[in-house]
C-alpha cells in the first residue's frame, strides 16, 4: 500500500471512489467529470495536501486545505458555472430529492457552532489546516489505509509549520467518530448536525 500526492492522472479514479463512498451525497450527483474538476480545484490550490492510497489501483483519499487559503469552491463554480447550471436544471426537472434538500439549506438560516475549546478556536486561521474529506474503498475498510491517510496528512500539515488540523463530522457517523477520536481529535465546536473537531499537532 503507497500514500503519495495525488497527480492530475489520478482524478478519474478518485472520482469513481468518491462515487462509491458517497451514492447519496449531493456532490455525486453532479456526476463524476464535475466531480473531477471540483477535485482538480483543490489540487491546484493545495496540491500536497491532496492524498491517495494505491495499491494496484487508488482505494482511498484525502484531502483538505490550509485555512486562509481556501478560494478552490469559488473557483470552481468561476470555472464551471455552465456546467453546474445544466446539472441543477436536471436536477430540478427529475425532482432529484438531494437537490431539493440542498437547495433548502442554502436558503434556510445557518444554525452555526457553539464552541467547546474557546482556547483552539482562538489560534490564528494561518496555523491551522482544514481535513475536508478521508474516503476508503469498503473493500479496505478496516486494513488501515484511513490511518495511513490521516498521518501523511498531518506529517504535510505539520511541514507546513501549522500547528492544528481541524474537521468536520456527522455526529450520526459513530464510525467516523471513533476513528477521529482514536487519532486524538477532540471537540472543538458542535451544531446540530456536525460536530467540529481539532488535534494540536505540535
Amino acid at each position: 500500500m503507497t500514500v503519495r500526492v495525488a497527480r492530475l492522472e489520478d482524478l478519474e479514479q478518485v472520482s469513481k471512489v468518491h462515487v462509491q463512498c458517497f451514492p447519496n451525497s449531493f456532490s455525486t450527483q453532479l456526476g463524476s467529470k464535475l466531480l473531477m474538476r471540483f477535485y482538480y480545484e483543490y489540487m491546484k490550490v493545495n496540491p500536497e495536501l491532496f492524498l491517495v492510497a494505491e495499491e494496484d489501483e487508488i482505494v482511498g483519499f484525502c484531502m483538505g486545505y490550509y485555512c486562509g487559503n481556501n478560494q478552490f469552491t469559488k473557483n470552481f463554480v468561476k470555472n464551471n458555472w455552465f456546467r453546474i447550471g445544466l446539472q441543477f436544471i436536471r436536477l430540478a426537472i427529475t425532482g432529484n430529492p438531494l437537490f431539493y434538500e440542498k437547495l433548502g439549506k442554502i436558503f434556510k438560516k445557518s444554525q452555526g457552532f457553539a464552541v467547546v475549546d474557546e482556547e483552539v478556536e482562538a489560534i490564528s486561521p494561518d496555523q491551522k489546516g482544514d481535513l475536508l474529506s478521508v474516503c476508503v474503498l469498503d473493500a479496505y475498510r478496516g486494513a488501515g489505509v484511513a490511518q495511513k491517510l490521516i498521518e501523511a496528512y498531518e506529517e504535510q500539515i505539520l511541514q507546513a509549520g501549522k500547528q492544528i488540523c481541524l474537521l468536520t463530522v456527522d455526529p450520526k457517523n459513530a464510525r467516523a467518530v471513533r476513528f477521529y477520536e482514536r487519532n486524538g481529535y477532540r471537540v472543538l465546536k458542535k451544531a446540530p448536525t456536525a460536530t467540529g473537531y481539532a488535534k494540536r499537532l505540535k
